[in-house]
């Protein structure tokens, strides 16, 4: 799977940053991150702090791509089942979420037993 980062997202004006605001992917799936952009942009996953103006996102430390210079790429594999959310810390709008989950035709997350016992 490929994620761009387009062309002018370092502007906070643009209309698109990302190619897609989200995606959902399996466990084991690898993401080529390209920068399309003319700056350098590091993406790293982490918590939203909502409302939070100064600092936006705190890092969680399990996606750090580095540097990505303007026209190039780098790939991140997503071994495990979650949510990712993936930002800029120079552009925090810039952000993406990952649902990492397996495929299931089932509807069902979870089923659980809601029953007492006797």
């Amino acid at each position: 799977m490929e994620s761009k980062i387009l062309k002018g997202a370092s502007n906070k004006g643009s209309i698109k940053y990302f190619s897609e605001t989200r995606a959902n992917i399996t466990p084991g799936t690898t993401v080529t991150f390209t920068n399309e952009d003319i700056v350098s942009h590091t993406l790293l996953s982490g918590k939203e702090n909502t409302g939070d103006r100064y600092i936006p996102f705190t890092a969680d430390g399990r996606i750090n791509t580095g540097e990505i210079p303007p026209n190039s790429s780098v790939k991140i594999t997503f071994d495990e089942m979650g949510f990712y959310r993936i930002y800029d810390p120079e552009y925090p709008w810039i952000n993406k979420t990952f649902y990492v989950f397996p495929s299931s035709d089932s509807q069902v997350i979870r089923q659980g037993n809601n029953q007492q016992g006797n």
